[in-house]
C-alpha cells in the first residue's frame, strides 16, 4: 500500500509540473510563476495530503474494498493534491459532489458496486476520472452517466470538472470488477 505522509511536507517539482498545476482556470492559482523564472523554478509549496483522508476517499474505499491510494501512483497523488489546493477544492467539496453522483445513481435504481480510476496527468492537465461500476446494460450506462452529470451540474456551482469527473460503467454479467486502466 502506498503511504503518503499524514502531515504537510515540502516537495520539489520541476518547472513542467509547476506549469501543469498552474494552468489557467476560472479560479486563481497560488502557484503562479512568472515566465522568466519557469526554467529554473523548484516548487517548495507545502503539499497537504489530508484531501485523501476526507470522506470521499473513505467512501470509495468502502465501495472498492481497497485503499484509494493503492490505485493511484504517489506522484499523481502529489500533483492531484497540489492541483486541488490551487483550485481551492477541499475534501468536503469533493465529498459533496460525489454524494450527488451516488444519489443520482440511486435515483435511477442503481448502486455502485465497483470503482475504477483514470489518472490524467498529460497535456498540461491533472484530473481524476472516477467510474462507478453498476449492474446495467451497455446501452443504459450512457443515460445513467448523463443523468449523473446533469444532477451534479444542477446542484453544484462548480462541479469539480477541472479536477474530478464522475461516470458510470456497466459491469458485465458475471464480472466482479472493472478492468483497471
Amino acid at each position: 500500500m502506498h503511504q503518503l505522509p499524514s502531515q504537510q511536507v515540502p516537495t520539489g517539482l520541476n518547472s513542467y509540473d509547476v506549469e501543469r498545476i498552474d494552468q489557467p482556470s476560472y479560479y486563481p492559482s497560488p502557484l503562479y510563476v512568472p515566465a522568466s523564472d519557469r526554467s529554473a523554478v523548484v516548487c517548495t509549496r507545502i503539499v497537504d495530503y489530508s484531501i485523501f483522508s476526507a470522506p470521499w476517499a473513505k467512501e470509495l474505499e468502502g465501495i472498492s474494498g481497497r485503499p484509494f491510494l493503492d490505485d493511484i501512483e504517489p506522484e499523481f497523488a502529489t500533483l492531484f493534491a497540489l492541483r486541488a489546493q490551487a483550485l481551492n477544492f477541499t475534501g468536503q467539496k469533493i465529498s459533496d459532489v460525489m454524494s450527488t453522483a451516488l444519489g443520482a445513481l440511486a435515483e435511477q435504481g442503481f448502486r455502485a458496486k465497483e470503482v475504477s480510476y483514470l489518472c490524467n496527468d498529460v497535456d498540461m492537465d491533472i484530473s481524476l476520472g472516477i467510474e462507478f461500476g453498476v449492474d446495467c446494460t451497455f446501452d443504459q450506462f450512457v443515460d445513467i452517466t448523463r443523468y449523473m452529470r446533469t444532477a451534479i451540474r444542477n446542484k453544484h456551482e462548480n462541479p469539480l470538472t477541472d479536477l474530478v469527473l464522475f461516470a458510470a460503467s456497466p459491469l458485465e454479467e458475471g464480472d466482479n470488477h472493472i478492468d483497471q486502466p
